[in-house]
C-alpha cells in the first residue's frame, strides 16, 4: 500500500482500536437517508462514561447536540452514558470496567442434551445476569424434566465460578507493582478486579436460582447438590478512569 509505512499493522491496528473504543451510533451523523452502522464524533469521544449519567443526544439543523441534563458543578467533568452494557463489553471495547455494574452477565455455552426439544437445542448460549438463570431457561427445563440439562448448566456454572475464583486469587501476583505502574496501570487493574468480581456476582446468583429451582420445582432433581462456600468479597476503593 502506497505510500510506504502509512499502512502498516501498527497503523492499522491503531486505527481499528480507535474505531472501537470511540465510534457511535450512525444516526449521530445526522444522515437520514441510509446512515453508516458508524461514525466518529471528535471531543464527544472523550467524555467517560457514567452509568447514571442523564444525558440527551440529538441530530437537528446539521448539528448534533450533547446535552448534559444534569447540573454541572465548576471544575467538574462532564459524564456521558454509554448505554446499559456489562463489564464484559466495556473491558473489550472501552478499556474500563466499573465497580457494581448492574448490567454485568456471563455467557454460557451449552451442548444439547439427549431428549432435548428443539427449542432447547436452538439455546446454544444463556446469559446469566445478576438476577440469575433467565426464568424462560428454568421453565424449559422443568417442563421437559431434563435433569441433564440442569446438570450440564450446574457444572458450566460451577467451573466457570472457580476459574474466576483462581483469576482473582492469581491477579495481585500476576498484575505486581512492578507490572501496573503508574495512574493507568492502577486504573487498568482495578478494571480488571472488578470485571472479575462482577462475573463472580453473576454466578452466585445464577446458583442461587439454581437451588431454589432444585428446591421448589419438584420435578428437576440433579443427581447430587454441589455448592461451594460463597466467594469473600473484597473491599477496595472505586474504580479508576476510562483508559
Amino acid at each position: 500500500l502506497e505510500p510506504p509505512g502509512v499502512w502498516g499493522r501498527a497503523s492499522l491496528e491503531w486505527a481499528r482500536g480507535m474505531l472501537q473504543s470511540r465510534q457511535f451510533p450512525g444516526s449521530f451523523s445526522g444522515a437520514v437517508a441510509d446512515p453508516s452502522p458508524c461514525c466518529m464524533v471528535p471531543l464527544l469521544d472523550l467524555l467517560n462514561h457514567r452509568s447514571i449519567a442523564d444525558v440527551t443526544v440529538r441530530t437537528r439543523a446539521g448539528m448534533l447536540e450533547f446535552i448534559s441534563d444534569d447540573a454541572v458543578p465548576t471544575g467538574q467533568q462532564i459524564w456521558n452514558n454509554y448505554g446499559a452494557k456489562g463489564n464484559d463489553e466495556l473491558l473489550m471495547c472501552y478499556g474500563f470496567a466499573v465497580r457494581d455494574n448492574p448490567a454485568d452477565c456471563v455467557h454460557i455455552a451449552l451442548a444439547p442434551s439427549d431428549g432435548a426439544s428443539v427449542a432447547s437445542e436452538s439455546r446454544a448460549s444463556i446469559q446469566l445476569t445478576l438476577d440469575g438463570v433467565p426464568p424462560d431457561v428454568i421453565d424449559a427445563i422443568e417442563a421437559e424434566e431434563n435433569t441433564a440439562q440442569f446438570v450440564a448448566l450446574l457444572r458450566a456454572v460451577l467451573l466457570r465460578r472457580r476459574a474466576g475464583k483462581e483469576c482473582l486469587e492469581r491477579l495481585p501476583q500476576a498484575l505486581n507493582v512492578d507490572i501496573c505502574t503508574g495512574a493507568s496501570g492502577i486504573a487498568w487493574k482495578r478494571s480488571i478486579e472488578a470485571f472479575l468480581e462482577g462475573q463472580m456476582k453473576v454466578l452466585e446468583a445464577s446458583l442461587e436460582c439454581m437451588q431454589v429451582a432444585r428446591d421448589e420445582g419438584g420435578r428437576v432433581r440433579p443427581e447430587r447438590k454441589e455448592r461451594v462456600p460463597p466467594m469473600k468479597r473484597r473491599r477496595k476503593n472505586p474504580r479508576g478512569g476510562r483508559r
